[in-house]
């Protein structure tokens, strides 16, 4: 929970610093929707009775196997959001042009 009131913290700085930035707003709006999506998956783990040893008892998870079942849980959750709203286009790369001139032998 800390994690994600930090996440949304920086997002919503982020945006205030630069409030008339459109990619600021697109990184506040993928940050609070990655956040919440974060949250309902960790709150509905443990929901489901699926929490870790010192939560639930010793039935329950190890923390190794919550984190891998709440990120089960948040790809599913993830995969459900519309893929146009929440897709990071590819990076644009490109190389820097070197001279010949620069090449020492």
């Amino acid at each position: 929970e800390a994690l994600i009131g930090a996440m949304n913290h920086s997002a919503m700085l982020h945006l205030e610093n630069n409030p008339n930035d459109a990619d600021a707003k697109d990184v506040h709006d993928k940050v609070f929707t990655f956040t919440e999506q974060l949250q309902r998956a960790m709150h509905n783990t443990f929901r489901y009775g699926q929490g870790t040893r010192d939560m639930c008892g010793p039935t329950g998870f190890t923390t190794e196997d919550f984190i891998d079942k709440v990120a089960w849980r948040l790809g599913r959750y993830l995969a459900k959001l519309d893929e146009a709203e929440f897709s990071y286009p590819p990076p644009e790369l490109s190389e820097p042009t070197v001279s010949s001139d620069a090449i020492t032998t």
